[in-house]
C-alpha cells in the first residue's frame, strides 16, 4: 500500500493559488469618457502620466470604449478595444497603436 502512494518533494517552491507566470504584466487602463475632460488635442501614455490619469503604465496602455467622446483626438496606445476605436475614429479623431 506503501509503494502506491505519491510522494511530493516538499522542498520545491510552488505557487499558493494558480499559476503565476513572470512575464505577463497589467496594462493601464482608460475609458475615452476619461480622455474627453483633458485639455489636449494628442493623448499619449507620457500626457496621461503627467495628468494624473494613470499612476504606472505597467507593460502598456490601453484604451476601453466605455462613455461618450465628444471631440476629436488623436489618441497613442499600446492597445485599443474595438468600441474604442469606433468612437474615436466616429468622433473624427485617430487611434494610432505605438509598439
Amino acid at each position: 500500500a506503501q509503494s502506491d502512494r505519491i510522494h511530493y518533494r516538499s522542498d520545491r517552491k510552488m505557487p499558493k493559488r494558480g499559476f503565476n507566470h513572470p512575464g505577463k504584466g497589467e496594462f493601464a487602463i482608460v475609458n475615452i469618457e476619461r480622455l474627453s475632460g483633458l485639455g489636449e488635442k494628442e493623448i499619449t501614455p507620457e500626457t496621461l502620466l503627467e495628468e494624473g490619469v494613470i499612476h504606472e503604465l505597467g507593460i502598456g496602455l490601453k484604451i476601453l470604449g466605455d462613455g461618450k467622446l465628444k471631440k476629436a483626438l488623436i489618441v497613442r496606445a499600446h492597445r485599443f478595444s474595438k468600441q474604442a476605436k469606433e468612437k474615436i475614429e466616429a468622433a473624427g479623431g485617430q487611434a494610432v497603436v505605438i509598439s
